[in-house]
């Protein structure tokens, strides 16, 4: 295969070496020109000229071409070719000026960056992506970003991780893993809840990247409610209600966090209570707006708990007096 971004004479000698069933991918045209290739030469290597829009690709149909790649490369019926670096000034007296048989090449000692590929993990390839997260948000954030960032191919990438979708999922992962804080001795689930939530809001509001929330998969969720879930039904609240009310605490957190990023201040500030002024919101507004919002959230799923505790406590009553007469 010929990967031809340059044109002109020096293609049409190098099409002269395309092995039989060969590929010329016709890309561009740095010389000046495009090549005149015969179509007898064509014909008799039973070789096909293939023309490439390098810039016509999306995203997704890259992602897809790397991942075939590396499922060839995986499966072994794609190797990388050895290779030798000659000094640009020198190409022209080593391109060929006839056509002739193509030889194969001997390969060489493994470069630096092929090793890099070898040693590279999962691990190495999600802290580069979060990096460049951190530093040019979520936009800045492809295969080929963190590629360039490790300094090798994109194709060991998409090997150990999957494709963008699963970094994206790699990456909020990392910054949810240790979202939950610790359980104080005798805290009531309430108290926890504020807590919580509190947490949660912190460390959403610092990803500033809605779409990194909502990369989030079931299992990430589950592992965050789970000391909350746990403490709540340690305090008398049944399964069912205990991950209703987690549910209604993490998707209200969420949704607020969601608002509060396009949130602005006012241009010009008006004495009013937090929250009030309808030119906008500064941090300390948002700040007493999330207190005052989780206040009203916990107070009422407590009177709705102790509501249906006291209807079940009702209805046992009911039933013993019955059993009794």
């Amino acid at each position: 295969m010929i990967y031809d971004s340059v044109g002109g004479a020096m293609a049409e000698d190098a099409a002269g070496s395309l092995a039989r069933n060969g590929r010329h991918l016709a890309v561009g045209f740095a010389s000046g020109r495009w090549p005149n290739l015969e179509p007898h030469d064509l014909v008799i290597a039973n070789s096909s000229l293939v023309g490439v829009f390098a810039g016509g690709q999306s995203d997704a149909e890259l992602d897809e071409i790397h991942l075939a790649l590396s499922q060839l490369i995986g499966e072994g019926k794609l190797r990388n070719a050895g290779h030798r670096h000659a000094e640009l000034r020198r190409a022209p007296e080593r391109a060929p000026t006839t056509r002739r048989p193509r030889r194969h090449r001997q390969s060489g000692d493994d470069s630096m960056s092929r090793q890099a590929e070898l040693d590279l993990d999962a691990d190495e390839i999600i802290t580069a992506a979060v990096e460049i997260f951190r530093e040019s948000g979520l936009d800045a954030v492809s295969m080929r970003s963190v590629a360039t960032r490790l300094g090798v191919s994109p194709v060991p990438l998409y090997s150990r991780i999957g494709n963008k979708d699963a970094l994206i999922e790699a990456i909020a992962d990392r910054f949810f893993a240790s979202l939950t804080p610790p359980r104080v001795r005798d805290e009531t689930w309430d108290r926890y809840a504020r807590r919580w939530a509190g947490e949660l809001r912190s460390q959403l509001v610092s990803t500033r990247e809605s779409r990194l929330i909502l990369s989030l998969g079931r299992e990430a969720f589950v592992e965050v409610s789970r000391p909350l879930v746990e403490l709540m039904r340690h305090d008398g609240l049944r399964g069912d209600a205990a991950v209703q009310a987690c549910r209604l605490l993490m998707w209200a957190t969420v949704g607020f966090v969601a608002v509060e990023s396009g949130a602005r201040p006012p241009r010009r500030p008006t004495r009013v209570r937090p929250g009030g002024d309808a030119g906008g919101v500064d941090t300390a507004d948002a700040d007493t707006l999330f207190n005052i919002h989780l206040r009203h959230l916990i107070d009422g799923i407590a009177r709705d708990v102790a509501a249906e505790s006291s209807v079940l406590a009702s209805d046992r009553g009911r039933h013993h007096q019955a059993a009794q007469q």
